[in-house]
């Protein structure tokens, strides 16, 4: 997998991420999806993924969900992370590898890098507040940061 330096991966994320939130302004409907409120209940956040589309989650739509494990069927995708053509039963974990293995001196410069969106996505430190992920389509209501890492992982979909 190819894997890009601590400025070109804050580059890219600021840049999908200020793309996100011009089509936003401009009143394309979107959502707040945070990495660590998917994975730690995928469901609910699902659930209101698709409610928000106008899509109503009955019936079996959620059924390859079974509490942190996830049953996945083969996809045809275009890019990405390798892992996207693993199929079968997929235990979902939060990754905070990056809190051992990535060096301090990239953190502080990632931290530093992304510090407007950090703080506007609920990364600035400014002490607990809802990690449900239930009514986060506001990126101004936010969690408390769990680390730089936790950054790369903020997707909004339009």
């Amino acid at each position: 997998m190819k894997r890009y330096s601590p400025g070109r991966s804050c580059g890219r994320w600021l840049g999908y991420n200020a793309c996100f939130e011009a089509l936003a302004r401009l009143g394309v409907p979107s959502t707040f999806v945070r990495y660590e409120g998917l994975v730690r209940s995928p469901r609910i956040e699902l659930e209101r993924i698709l409610e928000r589309a106008g899509v109503p989650p009955a019936g079996e739509a959620l059924s390859f969900i079974r509490g942190h494990e996830v049953a996945l069927r083969p996809n045809h995708t275009v890019a990405g992370n390798p892992m996207r053509f693993r199929v079968g039963n997929i235990r979902l974990r939060m990754d905070d590898e990056w809190k051992s293995k990535f060096p301090s001196g990239h953190r502080r410069l990632v931290s530093f890098l992304t510090q407007p969106l950090l703080v506007r996505y609920g990364y600035g430190g400014e002490g607990r507040r809802d990690d449900t992920g239930t009514g986060a389509e506001s990126p101004s209501r936010g969690w408390d940061a769990d680390g730089p890492r936790a950054s790369l992982g903020v997707t909004r979909y339009a």
